[in-house]
């Protein structure tokens, strides 16, 4: 390779034949190629929901923005980088390519377990050259706590069964008995569903799934969104 080719510069020729008596047309089509010897820096990674600042954030189910972009204090500005690859927690290498060459691209990602968790990032360029690989670090929650929450241990004729906050009374079916003595006596009270239909018809201000409680037995249940 002559030490005079430009570098990130597109090389190109075309050809034309000559049979000893004249020329031909030159080609329809060129021969080309860029000569590329430099790799690109290693390549930032940022994550609103889930920042790398060692503090635990909510939470595992909540899928996540990732954001990769090219190194932008590199000595050689990475403007042909054409897709990152990236591997959480170990698992096998995936890619996502960018919409323009030097440009970020983005993917989400969804915890499965709360801890700590990393994502390794290697930016390539249009030669096929790989970056060093970047390491975020970042620290998951095991979810947001509920909003509400029912012991239903409320005592016999209660006009609603009282979550712990005081805040949302849970309405309930004729189905349902509060005050229920449990395994442990009087001390354990609990609520009896009959398997009615209406024993499961207990409704407070969030919206919530009714919980599977044995007869006599103290449950709570996790309201799928806040009260307004």
């Amino acid at each position: 390779m002559r030490s005079d080719i430009p570098e990130n510069t597109v090389i190109y020729w075309s050809v034309v034949a000559h049979d000893g008596d004249g020329w031909g047309p030159w080609s329809s089509t060129r021969c080309e190629f860029m000569y590329d010897k430099s790799f690109p820096g290693k390549p930032e990674v940022f994550s609103s929901r889930y920042l790398a600042d060692n503090t635990y954030h909510d939470g595992v189910g909540l899928a996540g923005n990732f954001t990769f972009s090219p190194n932008p204090n590199d000595s050689v500005p990475d403007g042909d980088v054409v897709k990152y690859r990236y591997s959480f927690d170990g698992e096998p290498v995936a890619e996502v390519a960018n919409s323009t060459g030097g440009g970020a691209a983005s993917m989400n990602w969804t915890p499965t377990r709360s801890g700590p968790h990393w994502v390794d990032v290697t930016a390539v360029d249009r030669a096929a050259h790989p970056s060093a690989t970047a390491r975020y670090t970042f620290y998951v929650a095991g979810g947001a706590a509920a909003a509400a929450q029912w012991n239903l241990a409320d005592a016999p004729g209660s006009a609603a069964a009282k979550d712990e906050q005081g805040k949302y009374p849970a309405a309930y079916g004729t189905g349902v008995t509060l005050g229920v003595p449990g395994p442990g006596g009087k001390i354990d009270s609990g609520a009896h569903f009959d398997g009615t239909a209406t024993a499961g018809s207990m409704r407070a201000a969030p919206s919530w799934t009714p919980p599977s409680v044995s007869p006599s037995v103290p449950g709570s249940a996790r309201p799928t969104s806040a009260a307004t």
